[in-house]
């Protein structure tokens, strides 16, 4: 028996050493061995799930790009994965179950080295539906619809609203869009990218080519412009102060002002109309006197009836217009001089107690002449006309008959142009004494060639 005393001491050894090795395979099942590097990241120790979780530990977010409603700008919002339950999942334990377990022991003395991959997800898709309730787009008052421009009338005039593009999207759309998004691991989902037209707009916008035109072809009823030739080169505008002056609108709706177009023709009138009135004119001294006076019967006198009728026909379209202006009786405008009495007229001076006649601006003949007896029958003064030429006439009067050659009636009351042959003399003083009963008397030798010259209608100026 004492020579079998070492027996013990080895089976304990043995059993020693047997439940350390058992302790260190059994543990080699659940933990990864000293020297184990998963990824790069050493592992010694750990089971696959601590192993996991700190692959997991890497925050995950989703960024979801929508746009502002108030700043129509795009924006951010950010969703924690990880909240939503988010987990992904590695083959950490295909690393455990391919250590040595029987050899657990080599491991002390050397690394082994894995590369896990990527198996897969987890994510609690009640908290994805829950969460993407909770986004900006989603909330009825952030969806603002778009608004359409439009066509209104002010005062007549025809404007084009503002368009607005809103800011609402396909709410329904954008929901799967983002949850689609999630499930394939995107990280981010542009809600605003154009190619998607997630967000309505304006149908009709305010640059519109056919809403502007059709406010342009609308608008000619005020931005026309109506001309009416005067005389020369002198011309009447109608132009948009004037039309909506002369043009009433409701809405949509014109009508013409006739009490307005009434007070323009009187301004017409006296705007144009030369008619017994004043104005001025060069005598051949070239000293520029006032020449006119309620006698005149030459001159422009528009006819406003009628012009009126051919303006009114006008006022209301919309294309530009010319309008004929009609008159009662016409002058001879010059654009040259800038009046009504061109540049064939007969200059008659009471002072100087001559006459010239002008034809086309220069001077074609002149003459001494004798006018009314001054402050008894004065020749009347003002703008006149030869409304006649005739041969052989009596003139009568209340105490008078005279028979003259030629004859020039230039009023309608029996003052005219005639020959004298009973003066042998003209001009100087001698109408003070001896004047005629208001006509013009001129030499014979004068009146012959002057009557075969001068056109009827030829104005008379008598100063």
């Amino acid at each position: 028996m004492k020579k079998l005393w070492w027996i013990i001491p080895v089976l304990l050894i043995l059993g020693g050493v047997g439940y350390f090795y058992y302790q260190g395979y059994d543990k080699s099942l659940h933990e990864y061995l000293p020297g184990t590097y998963i990824n790069g990241m050493d592992v010694s120790g750990m089971n696959p799930k601590q192993v996991e979780d700190i692959l997991n530990e890497p925050a995950r977010s989703f960024v979801v790009t929508e746009m502002n409603a108030e700043t129509r700008e795009p924006m951010e919002e950010t969703l924690d994965l990880r909240v939503l339950g988010y987990y992904q999942h590695f083959d950490t334990q295909k690393v455990l179950d391919e250590q040595r377990h029987s050899t657990w022991f080599y491991s002390y003395w050397e690394q082994t080295k894995h590369e896990v991959v990527y198996d897969g997800f987890v994510i609690d898709e009640n908290a994805v539906a829950a969460s993407i309730a909770k986004l900006y787009f989603v909330q009825p008052e952030n969806n603002i619809a778009p608004i359409d421009a439009e066509l209104v009338a002010d005062n007549g005039y025809y404007n084009i609203t503002e368009s607005d593009d809103g800011c609402q999207i396909d709410i329904e759309k954008g929901v799967q869009l983002i949850t689609d998004s999630i499930m394939r691991e995107e990280t981010a989902f542009d809600l605003t990218n154009p190619e998607l037209n997630l967000y309505a707009e304006a149908a009709v916008k305010t640059d519109d080519k056919g809403l502007n035109d059709q406010v342009a072809e609308l608008n000619k009823i005020w931005t026309k412009t109506i001309t009416i030739p005067m005389y020369g080169e002198v011309k009447e505008v109608i132009d948009e102060t004037l039309l909506r002056r002369l043009i009433i609108a409701d809405g949509f709706e014109f009508s013409i002002n006739e009490e307005e177009l009434d007070k323009y023709m009187d301004e017409l009138w006296v705007k144009y109309s030369t008619w017994q009135t004043q104005r001025d004119f060069v005598t051949s001294k070239g000293k520029t006197v006032k020449v006119g006076s309620e006698l005149d019967i030459f001159g422009y006198d528009l006819a406003k009836e009628m012009t009126r009728e051919e303006i009114h026909d006008v006022l209301l379209g919309k294309e530009d217009a010319k309008c004929q202006a009609y008159w009662d009786d016409q002058g001879t405008w010059s654009d040259k001089t800038k009046n009504d009495i061109g540049e064939t007229y007969v200059e008659i001076s009471i002072a100087d107690q001559h006459l010239w006649y002008y034809v086309d601006g220069k001077l074609s003949m002149e003459t001494d002449i004798v006018t009314g007896t001054k402050d008894k029958t004065d020749s009347p003064v003002g703008v006149f006309k030869i409304w006649a030429k005739r041969t052989k006439v009596t003139l009568i009067g209340d105490d008078y008959q005279t028979p003259v050659e030629l004859w020039l009636p230039i009023t309608w009351d029996g003052v005219g142009i005639h020959d004298a042959s009973w003066r042998s003399t003209f001009g100087g003083t001698i109408y003070e004494t001896d004047g005629s009963h208001g006509c013009i008397n001129t030499p014979y030798d004068f009146c012959q060639p002057f009557f075969d010259a001068v056109e009827i209608g030829t104005a008379v100026v008598i100063y």
